[in-house]
């Protein structure tokens, strides 16, 4: 008998023992060896844009901020206006505190700080979230180890815990990898001073204002590390300019506490010896300058912002004391910052040219002569601009589209944004519907990449759809494809455009 319980206990020790290893295994491969996409996107960044802080010897302006920054305002606009060397730090908010502590790595003694936090960041009171646990766990080891214990506690159990990484690696590949896909998160897609280009158009989605819902409070996490990074610049011999991201107009509660925390705040920034460019209203935007989050401008957005900003900045007095201080010491800037431009090159995308009476560029594809899927007419009869309009038809559900001309592209190209017009009449629920883009890569691979540009099936007026597609892999040509089919129902296409950026605006 007790033998039998002997063995059992040794049974349930090595039990124990094999689960525990087990899960150590499961830990080290889901945390240091595969981190999510959203890490692994802002080490990219910050590659490039510290590399590109590095480069610059003398005196530097520095803008630090989450990605309300990288995609908020222009460092090359800024650098052009001033002729003074200027980085983009700006990366991701949900690291909270780890981003001032990123940026101390790339300011030295001289530089001039241009803080824009996202309103979150000055009342957050937890020292931890998913994407900041991941990064560090995965990529800056050494800064995990001097934490306190209680945030290595905090982070095992709230965040890298074997079952919650494997979860959280599960949602980042069903939803945040498909975002980015479409959306343009890549580093590829930053210019030499660290700026994000891929944020043309808006994503047309509804985005809730911003609500300031309590009073301020300086002894927020936080406020404090924010605190600690403007004085940490002061000892370091750097100057720090506080401003405010760009957003629509906040949204109104009853207590108004966005004027009494916005005042607050102001007080206590300038008591400690900090100037704050402007009111958050100065950066208020319309909806329309705004790109897929309410954070988020896009490439008109940011000029404005950025314009706005230049005009503060030329009255600020830390900012004018600080350019006149070490004007002699700027290294030479021989950027030439143009605002952001598209290149068309779809070819007949307005369907008014024609070739031997067809539509020039385009060519109908239609089931088999013996059962033929439906009609592909050029068509006078509806146009959404000019006078033509690409037209099918379908009567059986069987596969018919318009197929564009492939169009070669610029070496570089890694970025296209693409859309078009459409009317419906009678389209069944479950139709394909949609424009479908063909993209061949210098590898010699294609794919297809319709998201984002699918219509309303059933019956509907001129309707626009768009979307901006990123790739890692170097693009080197598109094709459209217009497409109805698995359904029956009527369409017409117009003014289908794909756009790259223009030849002095080419990703470097």
């Amino acid at each position: 008998m007790a033998a039998s319980i002997y063995k059992k206990y040794v049974l349930f020790i090595l039990c124990t023992f094999l689960a525990l290893n087990l899960l150590s295994v499961l830990w080290l491969f889901t945390g240091y060896f595969n981190p999510l996409e959203g890490s692994a996107w802002i080490d990219s960044l910050y590659q490039k844009k510290e590399a590109f802080a590095r480069s610059i010897h003398g005196p530097k302006i520095v803008i630090v901020s989450g990605s309300s920054g990288l995609f908020g305002i222009s460092a090359a606009q800024i650098e052009s206006y001033f002729k003074v060397p200027t980085v983009n730090l700006c990366t991701h908010g949900d690291l909270r505190d780890y981003y001032l502590h990123r940026a101390e790595k790339s300011i030295n003694s001289g530089d001039l700080v241009i803080l824009v936090p996202e309103y979150t960041q000055y009342s957050f009171d937890s020292p931890m979230s998913r994407i900041k646990s991941d990064y560090i766990v995965n990529f800056d080891k050494s800064w995990l180890k001097a934490l306190p214990f209680d945030e290595k506690i905090v982070i095992f159990e709230s965040y890298a815990h074997p079952w919650k990484l494997i979860k959280a690696k599960l949602f980042d590949s069903k939803e945040e990898k498909y975002q980015r896909k479409n959306v343009g998160y890549n580093s590829n897609n930053l210019n030499r001073n660290g700026d994000e280009t891929s944020n043309y158009g808006t994503e047309g989605l509804f985005f809730e204002p911003v609500a300031i819902s309590q009073g301020f409070d300086e002894k927020t996490d936080g406020m404090r590390k924010i605190s600690e990074f403007i004085h940490w610049c002061g000892q370091k011999g750097a100057r720090v300019i506080v401003t405010w991201p760009g957003t629509l107009p906040f949204k109104k509660i009853a207590q108004n506490f966005d004027a009494q925390f916005i005042d607050s705040l102001i007080a206590y920034l300038s008591n400690s010896d900090t100037e704050v460019l402007g009111n958050p209203e100065d950066f208020f935007v319309p909806h329309k300058y705004l790109f897929d989050s309410i954070y988020h401008l896009n490439a008109d957005g940011v000029f404005f912002k950025t314009s706005k900003t230049i005009r503060l900045l030329e009255k600020s007095p830390t900012f004018t004391a600080w350019h006149e201080n070490h004007m002699e010491e700027f290294d030479p800037v021989d950027s030439v910052f143009n605002p952001p431009q598209l290149l068309e090159i779809c070819s007949n995308g307005s369907m008014e040219k024609s070739e031997n009476n067809q539509p020039a560029g385009w060519k109908a594809i239609t089931g088999r002569k013996i059962n033929p899927a439906g009609f592909a007419l050029w068509d006078n009869s509806e146009a959404h601009g000019g006078n033509y309009s690409l037209k099918l038809i379908n009567t059986t559900s069987g596969q018919i589209r318009w197929v564009g001309e492939k169009v070669l592209l610029p070496p570089g190209s890694h970025m296209l944004v693409a859309g078009g017009w459409s009317k419906a009449e009678n389209i069944e629920e479950h139709a394909r519907y949609c424009i479908d883009l063909k993209t061949f890569f210098k590898d010699g691979s294609f794919e297809w990449n319709p998201q984002g540009l699918f219509f309303a099936q059933g019956t509907h007026d001129w309707t626009r759809v768009h979307a901006v597609f990123s790739f890692n892999e170097e693009v080197v040509a598109v094709q459209p494809f217009l497409i109805l089919y698995a359904g029956t129902g009527t369409a017409w296409f117009d003014d289908i455009f794909i756009q790259i950026p223009s030849a002095g605006n080419l990703l470097e």
